[in-house]
């Protein structure tokens, strides 16, 4: 538990910050600004920070028929008798270079092709959301979902969606300085599920509570299974879709309160009924984030409980995130994030015998094949990842060029390891 009292440390601090910050308006829309000149075009605005304070992802706003924005190039909105149609996407294409002790690898592709449409209705009370990857080699669908707003404290969100640990995973990787997320978030379940939550505002607090199949969608952001050898299955790929397991309900509960510039919050997530080297039992995080026009600030513990084979409940992982964005112009910030994953012994121990009891039981014919294919289950100790990068704004994050450098550190049992990463990527939103 020492990386979760290392967070409130932080968060603390952040407090104390928060105390003497100068709170000015994140959104560019809530600022005064002069109007353009004969003689002087209008330029990109700043872009404005997500409001990662509200329960769940942010939709994009209209822009005012007599003042459009200027720092979106879209949604592109559809008015129609009985509410509005909204249609916008986002193309990144990235570069990618890793440099470790094996040699250098690297690739020149599209990160993320994506389609988002939702349809509204009664002034956006009710609303359908599509989200779509489009990526040719294995198209999915990311987002299904209704929402509802049933009353001013109370929303419902219905489908195939985000579940609601941490208010750092309800942000769009859209708006992230840095080009990826952080190992952390992936190992701790960012992920999609089929189910439902409530959320709402009241007043500085915020919350969200929902319940969901227990089985994720996507396997990108389920990394708790490659302890054990094997990767998450996907359940909304176009192609490779596998059918959801039998639901198995894990409830999610988030709660935080604002003070000022200053957001706290903590997340739970308990699972009634584990699948072994898939799932965990439990998890936790605790949360601080410090916001102003200039600087955005993170920082996040986690802490995880996981099964045994013997269906015995223990200490799964632990995890740390400290994140910093400094916008030093209106057209340039620059990022730093620190993330660490530490898998204790007693899960490591877990996953080597589940390894060796499936390469016993397997065939004759398929145990060399599983026995190079386990070959290190059980002996990472931790992953730790050091990352600085940039971002420049050409029209906010509809279109900019953001890159990043990185230190990848594997502490192993029979050494470490240690790896540098070069990304560079054009983003395109509308």
């Amino acid at each position: 538990m020492k990386i979760i009292l290392v967070a409130a440390a932080f968060t603390a601090s952040l407090v104390s910050l928060a105390a003497t910050a100068d709170a000015q308006p994140t959104d560019p829309a809530q600022a005064a600004e002069p109007a353009p000149t004969a003689e002087a075009a209008p330029v990109a605005a700043p872009p404005a920070r997500a409001r990662v304070s509200a329960p769940v992802e942010p939709e994009p706003k209209d822009p005012p028929e007599a003042a459009p924005s200027r720092d979106r190039l879209g949604p592109a909105v559809f008015p129609f008798k009985y509410g509005k149609l909204r249609f916008g996407g986002v193309a990144q294409l990235t570069s990618e270079m890793q440099s470790d002790e094996e040699g250098i690898d690297g690739f020149a592709d599209f990160r993320r092709l994506r389609i988002d449409t939702r349809v509204s209705f009664l002034d956006d009370a009710l609303s359908l959301r599509t989200h779509i990857s489009t990526m040719p080699k294995d198209p999915e669908l990311l987002d299904l979902h209704v929402d509802a707003q049933l009353h001013p404290l109370v929303h419902l969100r219905a489908g195939v969606e985000k579940t609601p640990f941490t208010a750092y995973r309800q942000q769009s990787i859209n708006d992230s300085v840095l080009v990826d997320w952080p190992i952390v978030s992936r190992w701790f379940g960012g992920e999609r599920q089929l189910g439902f939550m409530l959320d709402g505002k009241p007043g500085d607090a915020h919350y969200a509570v929902g319940v969901f199949g227990g089985d994720a969608s996507r396997p990108q952001n389920q990394r708790f299974s490659t302890a054990y050898g094997e990767p998450a299955p996907s359940r909304t790929a176009f192609r490779t879709a596998t059918a959801f397991d039998v639901p198995h309900p894990e409830v999610f509960v988030r709660g935080g309160y604002d003070i000022g510039p200053f957001h706290a919050a903590a997340s739970a997530a308990y699972d009634a009924r584990p699948v072994h080297g898939v799932d965990t039992r439990a998890r936790f995080a605790l949360e601080g984030h410090l916001d102003t026009k200039r600087v955005d600030l993170w920082g996040i513990g986690y802490a995880a409980l996981a099964d045994d084979a013997a269906g015995n409940t223990g200490e799964g992982l632990y995890g740390a995130l400290a994140e910093a964005a400094f916008r030093v112009h209106e057209r340039v910030e620059i990022g730093l994030r620190y993330s660490a994953v530490i898998v204790p012994e007693r899960l490591r121990l877990d996953a080597r015998n589940t390894a060796d009891q499936r390469i016993a039981e397997a065939p004759e014919a398929e145990q060399e094949k599983l026995t190079d294919k386990y070959a290190g289950v059980g002996a990472t100790e931790a992953l730790q990842e050091a990352t600085a990068g940039f971002a420049v704004y050409f029209f906010g994050h509809d279109l900019k060029w953001h890159s990043d450098v990185s230190w990848l550190h594997d502490s192993k049992t029979a050494g470490d390891t240690d790896a540098f990463r070069l990304r560079t990527q054009l983003q395109l939103g509308f």
